[in-house]
């Protein structure tokens, strides 16, 4: 029985044009695999946007209910402090110019 010799793959006795086949082929495959990475990362930053977005927006509500809650606690204290009137100082004031 007659053997076939074994033809190494990387020998330069290729026809032309083959190897530079072989090459881009590479290639793609290399820009296809780095492509589809980058379309993860754009969807998982796409993600983290939009997850950023609802708790910006949570915050916002949050803040605006703290305000109005401030709003009229405020209120209410002024309405329980009694009005200021002339020639009445508060003792709690500290003033210097009171004499024992």
């Amino acid at each position: 029985m007659s053997q076939m010799p074994i033809r190494d793959s990387s020998s330069n006795d290729e026809a032309p044009g083959q190897s530079g086949n072989r090459h881009s082929i590479a290639a793609r495959k290399i820009r296809a695999l780095r492509i589809r990475a980058l379309e993860r990362r754009i969807k998982e930053l796409r993600d983290n946007a939009n997850a950023c977005l609802s708790y910006l927006a949570l915050l916002r509500s949050d803040n605006s209910e703290t305000a109005a809650r401030n709003r009229e606690l405020r209120s209410r204290l002024q309405a329980m402090e009694p009005p200021p009137t002339a020639g009445n100082e508060d003792p709690t004031s500290g003033s210097a110019d009171m004499k024992p």
